[in-house]
């Protein structure tokens, strides 16, 4: 008895388109659910590169949107403390002129001593917080990149004899 083998080669060659097919349309899910065109590096791998490079630097670049945020708040601080500094200047000037007038007596001018007290912590203060901004300066020196704190350049223009 002979055995006869059949093969029908178009149920394979459609088999084969079938799962092609099949492949590439989770290949589309896949990307529509992600909303994504590269989703591993099978898909693009010069393209994978250059989204995660790209990834990172947005990254970055929101770090240094935070980092400006706070830098602004700490500069809106160091504003006020220069306020309080210029007003407790101006205090300490007026505390002066009022000690060396002659129109006061004992008390008044141990009134003016504990005045000018208060007017030395303030300036303790100060002090306290120069050496945060010197920490913040210092931090800033330390990172890559161009200096974002330069040292103050004076200006000559203004009130300078003219030649």
């Amino acid at each position: 008895m002979p055995i006869k083998i059949n093969h029908n080669i178009f149920s394979t060659i459609v088999q084969r388109n079938l799962n092609r097919t099949n492949g590439r349309l989770m290949q589309s899910f896949e990307r529509l659910s992600t909303g994504e065109r590269i989703n591993r590096s099978a898909d693009d791998p010069a393209g994978l590169a250059t989204s995660d490079q790209i990834r990172y630097e947005l990254r970055a670049v929101r770090k240094d949107q935070q980092n400006v945020g706070g830098a602004f708040g700490l500069i809106g601080t160091a504003e006020s403390q220069l306020a309080v500094i210029g007003d407790n200047i101006q205090r300490a000037r007026e505390l002066v002129v009022q000690g060396a007038n002659d129109t006061l007596n004992a008390n008044d001018r141990q009134a003016i001593q504990g005045l000018y007290q208060l007017v030395q912590e303030k300036d303790a203060q100060i002090e306290a917080l120069k050496a945060r901004l010197a920490a913040v300066e210092e931090a800033l020196d330390q990172r890559d990149g161009p200096p974002l704190i330069s040292p103050a350049q004076p200006d000559h223009s203004k009130g300078a004899a003219g030649p």
